[in-house]
């Protein structure tokens, strides 16, 4: 895990940083979104597989998922369904190239799911994750 700490100088609320949880295999996009982020305030906790995650039930608190985890072969799909049990209340960003299977993957997060195509560019999607996270600092 590659965990990015975030600069407290932007940040208004008294809870502290918005925590999330990005997993993403593609490194130049988990990496630059990782630094977006941490700019914005956040910590950011980055995996690159699902198989190199701690049990959900392990992880620390989290306000937003952002994964394009939806393969089978590396456990996305059981990945989906225990983040759903553990945390049913944690919003969920999908940044993917196939959204259909995403969808059907990720449909029953009751926290709430977005669904953006690949390639994006943060500048692209940051209404979309303030949307989700709210404690997200606004511009």
């Amino acid at each position: 895990m590659e965990r990015y700490s975030a600069s407290t100088s932007r940040w208004k609320d008294p809870q502290g940083p918005a925590a999330i949880l990005l997993v993403d295999e593609d490194r130049d996009f988990r990496d630059a979104l990782a630094d977006n982020l941490r700019e914005d305030g956040c910590v950011v906790y980055a995996y690159d597989r699902v198989s190199g995650l701690p049990p959900v039930s392990e992880l620390p608190p989290i306000d937003l998922l952002v994964t394009d985890t939806i393969e089978p072969r590396d456990g996305g799909i059981a990945f989906a369904e225990a983040w759903h049990r553990a945390r049913p209340h944690v919003p969920v960003l999908v940044v993917t190239t196939d959204p259909a299977l995403a969808w059907d993957t990720w449909a029953d997060c009751r926290g709430g799911v977005e669904i953006r195509r690949k390639p994006i560019d943060y500048g692209r999607i940051r209404s979309t994750l303030h949307a989700l996270c709210p404690r997200l600092p606004a511009d």
